[in-house]
């Protein structure tokens, strides 16, 4: 299991290896709007700030979901209220960050129909990728969104890798995260928030559901309310992460590299496009193995 977290780390030199030349590349020819890593400090507050409200919710939380667990054991019981407690916090964070990063890419014109936006997929991961990245000029809303949002991705990261290493899946939750995190730095420095905030969002869609799932397991409430969110959860997971998603990469790998070739860059574009197609390609697969362990 390390070996795997350690291959998949040393698999993330590459793609971090293709930002930064891309980003010295934009700053060099002066694009307005991109992110620098002085701008980072948004990352650690959205850090900070997503712990501390954890920390509240779970605090305040933690009576009722202890009053309201139905299981017996001790240790079964303790584990599920721990669950709940961390499903309550992270339930409303995704459905903020959701919220936030559908407005905000709708209003960029970077929301797929899919999505409920006006733009055609297949467009919007082909020629506007190639129009935006690396030499657009982002919105400053979407920047912040990402910024923000990846602060929680990198606490949770921080979190998971000190705290949680008993758990029974440790090594994919793990490889998850380097992924994620490789991903949304790589697209914020590489100035190609054209594709990675729409894919954010598209992933963000699914946790609220999840999450409501977890606070509802182990009460009295599961039959009513429990599985009605499993079932909504389900359908958005298959919706999102094994059909559009797979669909995406798809477009990245067959269509925008080969579009990217022509790109005054493609040194720089073609690699890095194929290294952020792998670290997608290698979440996709932890979705299908997630999937089949929910069914």
């Amino acid at each position: 299991m390390l070996s795997l977290i350690f291959a998949t780390s040393l698999l993330c030199g590459p793609l971090l290896y293709y930002t930064f030349y891309i980003y010295f590349e934009t700053k060099a020819r002066g694009v307005v709007g991109i992110a620098h890593p002085h701008d980072f400090w948004k990352v650690f507050y959205g850090a900070v700030i997503y712990q501390v409200f954890r920390l509240v919710v779970i605090r305040v939380t933690h009576p009722w979901h202890e009053a309201a667990c139905t299981k017996t054991d001790p240790l079964q019981r303790k584990r599920y209220i721990e669950k709940s407690c961390e499903a309550s916090a992270k339930a409303p964070f995704h459905l903020i960050a959701f919220v936030w990063g559908w407005i905000v890419c709708r209003n960029a014109g970077w929301l797929p129909k899919c999505l409920g936006g006006t733009v055609e997929m297949y467009s919007l991961f082909t020629e506007m990728t190639v129009k935006e990245f690396p030499f657009g000029s982002p919105p400053e809303a979407v920047v912040t969104y990402g910024l923000y949002c990846g602060g929680y991705h990198f606490s949770e990261f921080l979190r998971h890798g000190v705290f949680e290493r008993h758990r029974g899946d440790f090594a994919e939750m793990m490889v998850h995260h380097i992924c994620s995190i490789g991903s949304i730095f790589g697209y914020i420095l590489a100035n190609c928030h054209v594709l990675g905030a729409p894919v954010a969002v598209l992933h963000d869609a699914v946790d609220i559901f999840a999450n409501l799932a977890r606070i509802f397991q182990p009460t009295k409430l599961f039959i009513p309310v429990g599985l009605l969110t499993f079932a909504v959860m389900m359908f958005i997971w298959i919706w999102t992460r094994l059909l559009v998603l797979p669909v995406v990469i798809y477009r990245l790998i067959f269509d925008l590299i080969p579009l990217l070739r022509a790109h005054e860059l493609s040194s720089l574009t073609v690699p890095y496009m194929s290294s952020l197609s792998f670290f997608c390609a290698c979440m996709i697969f932890l979705h299908y193995y997630w999937f089949i362990l929910l069914s």
